[in-house]
């Protein structure tokens, strides 16, 4: 089955099954990842239906969803902001921009996302919460489907043990996906190599593992069973 979805709307769906653990390989239909969901057409959220979809799960802030069409009423909604001190906080917002402000860009992404994934850890447990306790395949999105969706998509395939190297392979190719939008803002939609393996990779130095920082951000260990169980069991 191809990863790479085609739903009228967005340009940056993506299921997470196929990629290869230890015990076997992850399950399609499970966990699609987008870019901003609320985009899709008629016609797109028929495909996210007829695809088995009926969790979707918005990663953005209060304010970025104000000129959102009303929530589609065939599927359960939530939403959760995995930068939330970033949206927030102004102060702290304003004095991370200065700190990052001549840094290369990988490291400008290396920064923001080490500080989210330790400031907002109990948003990204609540997140995972939500993937773990729906029923039915779930859509989790944020703008363009490359930071908060991304991260979240690392931590997911991290832990259920899909290879670093893999995951960073998910990660870039958002790049080359959002290449294809219409309203492409140049310089703003990259994934650059050698981001999401180092964030990780601190993250799992740091906590043991990835399944030990979502245990420390709130997970219940039975909700990460029921996820592994649906996403890749044997995991």
């Amino acid at each position: 089955m191809p990863r790479d979805l085609d739903w009228n709307g967005c340009v940056n769906v993506r299921d997470l099954g196929g990629f290869a653990t230890p015990t076997g390989d992850t399950a399609f239909e499970v966990f699609v990842r987008a870019d901003n969901a609320r985009k899709l057409t008629a016609a797109g959220w028929d495909a996210a239906r007829e695809y088995g979809i009926r969790t979707v799960l918005d990663l953005r802030s209060e304010p970025e969803c104000t000129a959102d069409p009303p929530a589609h009423a065939d599927f359960a909604h939530a939403r959760l902001s995995l930068f939330e001190h970033f949206d927030g906080d102004e102060s702290y917002r304003a004095e991370l921009m200065e700190r990052v402000a001549n840094l290369d860009v990988a490291e400008r992404h290396r920064v923001l996302y080490r500080e989210a994934l330790e400031r907002d850890a109990v948003r990204f447990g609540e997140a995972v919460g939500v993937l773990a306790d729906a029923d039915g395949g779930v859509l989790f999105h944020c703008v363009g489907g490359k930071d908060r969706t991304g991260m979240l998509t690392a931590l997911l395939l991290r832990l259920v043990g899909v290879p670093v190297e893999a995951v960073e392979a998910d990660y870039v190719r958002s790049e080359i996906r959002l290449a294809a939008a219409p309203d492409r803002e140049p310089g703003l939609n990259v994934t650059p190599r050698g981001v999401i393996d180092h964030v990780i990779g601190d993250t799992e130095a740091r906590h043991g593992s990835v399944e030990a920082y979502l245990l420390h951000a709130g997970v219940h260990a039975e909700q990460l069973a029921l996820l592994r169980a649906r996403f890749a069991p044997g995991s």
